[in-house]
């Protein structure tokens, strides 16, 4: 059996893809960490959503935020080696899916407070990590550490995984509403 443990990151050094080794409290791996939390936080809500189209569209996200960690855990010489990157198709089914989402949600008034349903408070706290990573990725891009499309990513992701928590939370209360 493969052991977890190196004991390589001690020192509080790590390893970036591309093998430059760098201190835990980078800038690059602050971020890939914060968008590993987002990915976790999405886990949650799609263990716990009754949705099955929610939970495939959680899914997608899922994956896609994998693609970012690795933009983001690659120097520089190494990005072209990745499978995957963040593309504008990525966007624009980010964009799709909003748009689509915001017909069945319709106009929302006044300020959200999270906690209506869990999954919903679930996805609004995967948003404010992914607004976190979000605000992080600026400087990677400032570095040249990332692409200017990881950070539209992020931005219409944050705006996506909104109206998913809006969703979630109306489709409960219709639910509700029938059994009532």
């Amino acid at each position: 059996m493969t052991k977890i443990y190196t004991g390589k990151g001690d020192q509080g050094i790590t390893e970036l893809l591309g093998s430059e080794r760098v201190p835990k409290n980078d800038i690059r791996v602050e971020t890939y960490g914060t968008i590993d939390e987002a990915n976790s936080a999405l886990g949650i809500a799609r263990s716990i959503t009754g949705n099955e189209d929610i939970k495939e569209k959680i899914h997608i996200i899922q994956k896609h935020l994998m693609v970012v960690a690795a933009e983001m855990a690659a120097i520089p010489k190494s990005r072209d080696k990745l499978k995957k990157t963040i593309k504008e198709e990525d966007i624009r089914l980010l964009e799709s899916l909003i748009d689509l989402i915001s017909v069945e949600v319709g106009v929302m008034q006044g300020l959200i407070v999270p906690g209506d349903t869990q999954a919903g408070a679930a996805l609004d706290f995967a948003r404010t990590v992914v607004r976190r990573a979000e605000r992080l990725a600026v400087e990677l891009l400032e570095k040249n550490f990332i692409s200017y499309l990881v950070l539209v990513y992020l931005n219409r992701l944050s705006d996506l995984i909104y109206l998913l928590a809006r969703l979630e939370e109306k489709r409960d209360l219709l639910k509700k509403s029938r059994v009532m």
